[in-house]
């Protein structure tokens, strides 16, 4: 995970758009609250930076 990281922030996406959470089929609630987490952490973050429309 720390060597994607880096590959992510050497193109210009950031290291703070990729993360690993581990969620068992027995944890709905937490997969659903780290889902919403994680999209409102990368809404708040913007747009992929590669492909922004000039």
């Amino acid at each position: 995970m720390d060597y994607l990281k880096v590959v992510f922030d050497v193109v210009g996406l950031g290291s703070d758009r990729i993360t690993l959470e581990y969620c068992s089929a027995a944890e709905g609630a937490k997969y659903a609250e780290f889902t919403r987490s994680y999209t409102e952490k990368i809404r708040k973050i913007g747009p992929n930076p590669i492909f922004k429309k000039k």
